[in-house]
């Protein structure tokens, strides 16, 4: 099934999308005139895991499902994201096959930037390179964030009242 294209009010929705909302205007319509709105059904496959790097994808309206295979053969889910959320990033900024796959979970929307288009978004808005590190920051420490433990040293001293105490021992 391929995705059927939507006329929407783009720079409103680019407005309200977090990763977009405190760029400048100018910045803004360079991602409405960049990008474009598609409309996927429910179990739509965005794309799979191993697949090359195509597009940067942001969902407007739905829901996705982030998952990959196991070596059994099923499905184990890494996550569920929403409104606002976005993948893509990673493989388009490695220029390495997709590491996972998506499924639309329910009717979505979802701004779609093609890969040549975000590159040159990216040279373009220097602040959308930034807000995008720090987000991919965030993930990372997120990933990495285990228990957190105190590192403590002991020190022992003694101490005697006696002449020459401690001092053999």
């Amino acid at each position: 099934m391929s995705p059927s294209n939507v006329s929407l009010d783009k720079a409103a929705i680019i407005k309200k999308i977090p990763l977009f909302a405190d760029l400048s205007a100018g910045a803004r319509k360079l991602i409405q005139e960049k990008s474009y709105i598609a409309e996927y059904r429910k179990d739509h496959i965005l794309y799979r895991e191993g697949d090359p790097p195509s597009s940067f994808y942001c969902i407007i309206t739905g829901r996705v499902n982030v998952f990959v295979k196991t070596p059994s053969g099923s499905e184990r889910t890494l996550i569920n994201l929403h409104r606002g959320d976005y993948v893509g990033i990673i493989s388009l900024l490695t220029n390495e096959p997709h590491s996972a796959s998506i499924r639309i979970i329910n009717d979505a929307l979802i701004l779609r930037i093609d890969k040549g288009n975000f590159n040159a978004l990216l040279k373009e808005i220097p602040q959308l390179a930034i807000k995008l590190s720090q987000s991919l920051s965030r993930r990372l420490k997120k990933k990495d964030a285990g228990p957190k433990a105190i590192f403590e040293s002991t020190i022992i001293s003694v101490f005697g009242l006696a002449k020459k105490a401690g001092r053999t021992m």
